[in-house]
């Protein structure tokens, strides 16, 4: 892990906490986990589902780029993706590159209530 990745980490760890799940970086078509949470590295399975999934997920961050160019909504900052066990955070560092920050959902309340609130409306007008 380069200097740049180990401050990165070291600060989201005094950040966010005991709610970090995990951090990795990528880069072309390569990827390191620099970060994985206790509970998480001790759970077989859920190691297991993460090794089949983070080449996917990384190949869909690079692709996700792309949207930096729509001018309309201003520079690219990211992705958030909930989901109802974790956050995923895209942040590009470059064309090809950023990093993959994973949290609880409690870090970020706001997102993850608008999220349910609206997926919620959705489903009961769909009824």
């Amino acid at each position: 892990m380069d200097p740049n990745d180990q401050r990165f980490v070291r600060w989201l760890r005094e950040d966010v906490g005991s709610a970090l799940r995990g951090v990795l970086s990528y880069h072309g078509s390569e990827f390191e986990v620099h970060y994985l949470r206790a509970d998480l590295k001790e759970d077989d399975a859920w190691r297991s589902n993460v090794r089949a999934d983070l080449p996917d997920l990384v190949e869909l961050a690079r692709r996700e780029h792309a949207a930096n160019d729509l001018g309309l909504f201003g520079d690219f900052s990211g992705t958030v993706r909930v989901f109802s066990n974790a956050v995923l955070v895209q942040l590009p560092v470059a064309d090809d590159a950023g990093y993959g920050v994973s949290v609880d959902t409690d870090v970020t309340p706001s997102v993850v209530g608008f999220m349910n609130t609206a997926t919620a409306h959705i489903e009961q007008e769909r009824d």
